[in-house]
């Protein structure tokens, strides 16, 4: 046992070294860490702000409550038909780039393009109500809330044809929006679209 003693005691055994070697080692250790969590805490504050956005397209009866307060009977037979864009994300929805297309064609503000689409789908009957809200570059949509930017009152059959015109891709609202963290996405024809970096 003396002997193991002697050999230690000739390699020049430190306890000042090995402290600072294990000093080193638990700092590092440390440092590893740390930069781990830097890393997760990133990712999360990454999808904390992200935006992602549906269009949502309704069309139901008028009820009875809302008929009485535009001074109409309550046996009309009217339906209330809307488009809106939900953001159903964490974080805000910048819009960076709109469109309005019926039929392909392109026009330069929403508004423009409904009052056209109105001839395709009125049918010779005519809406009690309609409710435009604008749509242009730097809009933003907050999370978990509902942009409406058409909504109508009308006889069923319009609302119905409404209702198929823009599911079947006919009347188009595409933008392309961002985040807060300059990550951009296409809404084109109702599906979301990864886009390529915001400029």
């Amino acid at each position: 046992m003396a002997n193991i003693f002697g050999k230690i005691r000739n390699l020049n055994f430190s306890w000042d070294r090995l402290v600072a070697i294990v000093a080193m080692l638990t700092s590092t250790c440390a440092l590893l860490v740390s930069a781990y969590e830097t890393s997760i805490m990133k990712k999360q504050q990454y999808v904390q702000v992200w935006p992602y956005v549906v269009h949502t397209l309704s069309n139901h009866t008028t009820s009875s409550e809302k008929l009485r307060k535009m001074d109409l009977p309550d046996s009309l037979d009217l339906n209330e038909v809307s488009l809106a864009f939900k953001n159903k994300g964490l974080g805000p929805a910048i819009l960076e780039e709109i469109e309005f297309l019926l039929e392909g064609k392109s026009y330069e503000s929403g508004e423009k393009m409904m009052n056209e689409a109105y001839k395709s789908f009125s049918d010779g009957e005519d809406y009690l109500s309609t409710s435009f809200s604008s749509l242009s570059k730097g809009s933003v949509i907050m999370a978990r809330a509902e942009h409406v930017f058409f909504k109508m009152i009308c006889p069923p059959k319009m609302a119905r044809t409404f209702s198929e015109l823009v599911s079947s891709g006919r009347i188009q609202v595409n933008f392309r929006y961002r985040s807060l963290n300059g990550d951009c996405w296409w809404l084109k024809k109702g599906d979301v679209q990864a886009g390529e970096e915001c400029r």
